[in-house]
C-alpha cells in the first residue's frame, strides 16, 4: 500500500493559514484589503481582546453576490483573477483567494453581505472549518466579516500568541499600514467597546499622517519634490514621465530614529518591506545621517503593475522589480533632491535642558571609584577655599591701596597686575616663594627686608601662618597624587604620560611597550560598570530637568511605553502626560546626563517591542538597555578631550573593581604593541 496520501482540504487550508495567518493582525490585514478592493468608502473595525476573541470589519463596499457566498470559503476562489495573464499585472490588494479559506480553518468566521441590487442580505457561518447554509439577514449594502476565537482549534498555535498589549500593537500597526495610503477612505477603530481612532476621509496624505504621528513629527516632514528630466537621466523611453513615481513626505535630518519602524514605503497602495527600497532611502540620507540611524518617511510609489511581481512572499510584503536599479535610483534621487532643496543640513543636537539635582532624591551608596572622585573633589574644594581665604585676608589687611592685590594663579603662584613691587617680591614678603611651576609656590625662604615697610609679619597675623600651612599641605598632597607615571592599579594605565591621537585614541607607555586606548569603548565600559552597580542597588539616581523634554509617541510606541514605564523609571527617568500623543520627560539619570534622551527612549521602546517577539528575559533586556545608555552617554570618537578629562577617565578605569578590558559589546578597550613587536618591525631583531 502506497505511503503517499492526498491531504484533506482542511489540512491544506491550515497549512496555508500558517503562511497567511500568523496572528490576529494578519487576519485584520487580509480583511481590510478585501474591503479596499470592494471599493469601500467607510470601514469600521471592532477588536476584542487584541483580536484573540473577535475581529470584526464592516464596510460599505460592493458586497458579495448571493451565488458567491459559499465560494468565498473555498480555497483559491477569487473574483480578482480571470486568466493566467492577469498574474503579470496585479492591481488589487488581494488575488490569491486563500484568505477566507485559511482564516476559517483556524477560527470561526461569519460573513454577512448585500449587493446594491439584492433584496436582502445573506449570512453564512463557518464553525471549525465546516461551512453552513446561507440565511437571510439585515444590513445595508456592503460586507461584515466576523472572526472569533482565532486558533481555538489549534492550541499549539494559540500558545505562541503574545500578551494582549503586544498583539494589540501589531493590530494597530496593521490598521495603520492600510489606513495611511487609503486616506480617501474613512476609518474607525474600536477596542473593547471604546473608539480608538476616527479618521475622516482626507484630500492629502499628510492629513492622514497627522492623525497618527501628531504635530511634532508632521511639522518636520518635507514634501517630496518631483524629479525632472527623467527620460534623459534614467535612460528610459523618450516621453516617459517618471516625475510622479515617488510622492509623499520625508523627515528632516533631525528626525533620526534608532530603527526602521517609521519607514513606511507603499507600492501602489500596498505596504512593503523591500531591502532595495530601504537601501535607496538610506543612501539618499547618507550625507545627513550617521550610520546606524534611520529616517522617518512616508513614501508612496506608483509603478505599472507589469514592472513588478508581488507574488513572491506569502504576506505580500516583498516584491521583485523588473528593473530594480531604476527604482533604486528614482527613490534615492527623490530623497536627496528633497533634502538638498530644503537646505537641510546635519545638525548637532543642543540640549537646553540643564539639569538640577532633586533634593528629595535618595542618594545611592558610593562605589570605590565614586568615593575616590568625591574625595578628590572635596580636596579640590578645600584648596580653592583656602586660596580664597588667603587672598581675602591679605586684601582685608592692606593699609595702602597702592599695594598690588594678590591673586593666586594656578600656573605661576601669586601674581599682581598693578604697578608696584614685583609678584615675586610681594609673595616673598608674604612668606611664599614664586618659582615652583608644578603647584604655584615652594617653601618660603624667610621674610625679605626689601619688602614694603607696611608688610604684615607672621607674628602680627598668626591666622595667616595657619592658612599658609593648610594650603601648603593641601597643595603638596594634590601635587603628589598627580605625579606623572604609571599609577599602580588594575589596568596599568599611565595616567599622566599620554597623548591623544586622531581625536579618538589615547597612546601611552607601558612596561611591555605601547598601549592604545579606544576612548569611546573605555568610557562606555566605565559607565556600564557604574550603571549596572547602581541599578542592582535599586534604581538609578535622577536629576530634575529645568525644562522638560517633550516627546511625541506614535500609538504603537505608546502601547510599549505604558508596558515598560516602570522599567524606565527604575533607569532614572520620570514622566508626565502632556496631552494627546505628547509625554514630558521630567527627570533623567544623573550618570547619563550627556545622553540624547529622545533617541534613547525611542531605542528602548523599539528594543522592548522586539523583546516580546524573541522572549528575551527581563534581566537580559535591562542589561542591554544599560549597555545602550552607557554607549549613548559615552565620549564619542572624533572628540578632542582636555588632558584632565582623559586623566580622569584613565584613573577611573585604573581603579575600577570590575573588568575594563572590553566594552559591553565585546570590543577591546585597549591594545598593546610590545617592545618585541616594535623591534621586530624595525628590524632590530
Amino acid at each position: 500500500m502506497g505511503r503517499i496520501k492526498k491531504l484533506s482540504q482542511l489540512v491544506v487550508n491550515q497549512i496555508a493559514a500558517g503562511e497567511v495567518v500568523e496572528r490576529p493582525a494578519s487576519v485584520l490585514k487580509e480583511l481590510l484589503e478585501n474591503s479596499i478592493d470592494a471599493g469601500a468608502k467607510r470601514i469600521d473595525v471592532f477588536i476584542e481582546k487584541a483580536g484573540k476573541t473577535l475581529i470584526k470589519v464592516v464596510d460599505d463596499g460592493c458586497g458579495i453576490e448571493a451565488d458567491d457566498m459559499l465560494l468565498a470559503f473555498e480555497s483559491h476562489a477569487t473574483s480578482k483573477l480571470q486568466n493566467p495573464e492577469d498574474l503579470g499585472a496585479i492591481s488589487t490588494m488581494g488575488f490569491r483567494g486563500e484568505a477566507i479559506a485559511s482564516i476559517s480553518s483556524v477560527a470561526d468566521v461569519a460573513i454577512t453581505s448585500k449587493t446594491e441590487d439584492a433584496e436582502e442580505a445573506l449570512r453564512v457561518e463557518s464553525v471549525l472549518g465546516i461551512v453552513g447554509v446561507p440565511e437571510p439577514a439585515a444590513r445595508a449594502r456592503g460586507t461584515t466579516i466576523e472572526v472569533r476565537d482565532i486558533f481555538a482549534n489549534i492550541p499549539a498555535r494559540r500558545k505562541f500568541l503574545k500578551t494582549d498589549n503586544t498583539e494589540w500593537g501589531h493590530v494597530l500597526e496593521a490598521f495603520q499600514r492600510v489606513a495611511l495610503p487609503n486616506y480617501k477612505v474613512e476609518f474607525r477603530l474600536h477596542r473593547d467597546g471604546r473608539e480608538v481612532f476616527r479618521l475622516p476621509n482626507a484630500d492629502l496624505p499628510i492629513e492622514r499622517i497627522e492623525n497618527f504621528v501628531g504635530d511634532e513629527i508632521s511639522s518636520k516632514l518635507l514634501k517630496v519634490r518631483p524629479l525632472s528630466n527623467t527620460s534623459q537621466k534614467y535612460g528610459v523611453k523618450p516621453g516617459t514621465d517618471l516625475s510622479s513615481t515617488v510622492v509623499g513626505y520625508i523627515g528632516a535630518p533631525e528626525l533620526q530614529r534608532p530603527g526602521a519602524q517609521q519607514m513606511y514605503l507603499f507600492l501602489n497602495g500596498r505596504f512593503i518591506k523591500d531591502r532595495v527600497l530601504i537601501s535607496a532611502v538610506n543612501q539618499g540620507y547618507s550625507e545627513f545621517f550617521p550610520s546606524g540611524k534611520y529616517p522617518v518617511v512616508y513614501l508612496f510609489l506608483t509603478i505599472s503593475p507589469e514592472q513588478f511581481d508581488v507574488n513572491v512572499h506569502p504576506a505580500k510584503l516583498e516584491v521583485r522589480f523588473a528593473d530594480s536599479r531604476l527604482v533604486y535610483a528614482l527613490l534615492r534621487d527623490a530623497v536627496a533632491l528633497t533634502l538638498s532643496h530644503s537646505k537641510a543640513a546635519p545638525k548637532i543636537p543642543v540640549n537646553p535642558h540643564a539639569p538640577s539635582r532633586m533634593p528629595e532624591q535618595q542618594v545611592l551608596p558610593l562605589t570605590d571609584v565614586d568615593r575616590t572622585d568625591l574625595e578628590s573633589r572635596e580636596k579640590q574644594t578645600q584648596i580653592e577655599s583656602l586660596k580664597t581665604a588667603v587672598n581675602e585676608l591679605y586684601e582685608r589687611n592692606r593699609e595702602a591701596r597702592s599695594r598690588p592685590a594678590l591673586r593666586f594663579d594656578e600656573g605661576h603662584g601669586f601674581s599682581s597686575k598693578s604697578s608696584g613691587p614685583s609678584a615675586g617680591t610681594v609673595a616673598q614678603n608674604a612668606g611664599f616663594s614664586v618659582g615652583s611651576p608644578e603647584h604655584g609656590f615652594a617653601e618660603a625662604p624667610g621674610r625679605s627686608d626689601s619688602g614694603p615697610p607696611d608688610a604684615m609679619s607672621r607674628e602680627e597675623k598668626p591666622e595667616i601662618t595657619e592658612i599658609e600651612r593648610q594650603l601648603s599641605e593641601a597643595l603638596n598632597a594634590s601635587s603628589k597624587a598627580a605625579k606623572p607615571g604609571v599609577i599602580p592599579g588594575n589596568a596599568g594605565f599611565a595616567i599622566d604620560n599620554f597623548i591623544q591621537v586622531h581625536e579618538g585614541y589615547i597612546v601611552f607607555e607601558t612596561p611591555e611597550g605601547i598601549g592604545v586606548i579606544d576612548q569611546h569603548a573605555l568610557h562606555e565600559r566605565v559607565l556600564y560598570n557604574k550603571l549596572k552597580k547602581k541599578f542592582s542597588a535599586g534604581r538609578l539616581e535622577s536629576q530634575r530637568l529645568l525644562l522638560p523634554i517633550l516627546l511625541d509617541l506614535t500609538p504603537a510606541e505608546q502601547i510599549v511605553f505604558r508596558k515598560e514605564r516602570e522599567t524606565l523609571e527604575k533607569l532614572g527617568f520620570q514622566f508626565s502626560h502632556f496631552g494627546g500623543n505628547t509625554f514630558a520627560v521630567q527627570s533623567t539619570p544623573v550618570i547619563a546626563s550627556k545622553m540624547d534622551v529622545p533617541d534613547f527612549i525611542r531605542g528602548f521602546l523599539a528594543e522592548s517591542e522586539d523583546r516580546d517577539e524573541s522572549d528575551v528575559t527581563d534581566a537580559a533586556f535591562v542589561d542591554a538597555m544599560i549597555d545602550m545608555m552607557a554607549c549613548r552617554s559615552a565620549i564619542k570618537m572624533g572628540m578632542k578631550l582636555p588632558r584632565e578629562e582623559i586623566a580622569n577617565l584613565m584613573r577611573e578605569a585604573e581603579f575600577s573593581s570590575e573588568s575594563v578590558y572590553c566594552c559591553a559589546h565585546g570590543r577591546p578597550t585597549r591594545l598593546v604593541i610590545t617592545l618585541k613587536d616594535l623591534e621586530k618591525n624595525f628590524k632590530r631583531r
